[in-house]
């Protein structure tokens, strides 16, 4: 069975991620295509936030806090 769905093609570039800062959020980011992430660069509450995103999207962060 095909199905025929009228879809709209949208401009809008902006992508909300709830329950989290942007400049996290980037860090994240930064960490999903490096590999790298400086944690002494993070607060108390922001690795507390960057291990519950790592949960949330299923991402091992394990390796960050080895050493």
């Amino acid at each position: 069975m095909i199905l025929f769905v009228n879809l709209q093609t949208t401009t809008c570039r902006r992508i909300l991620v709830p329950d989290t800062s942007p400049c996290l959020f980037y860090k994240f980011l930064g960490y999903l295509y490096s590999g790298l992430l400086d944690t002494r660069s993070l607060s108390p509450d922001e690795v507390t936030e960057m291990l519950a995103l790592s949960d949330k999207y299923e991402v091992s962060l394990t390796r960050l806090f080895a050493d």
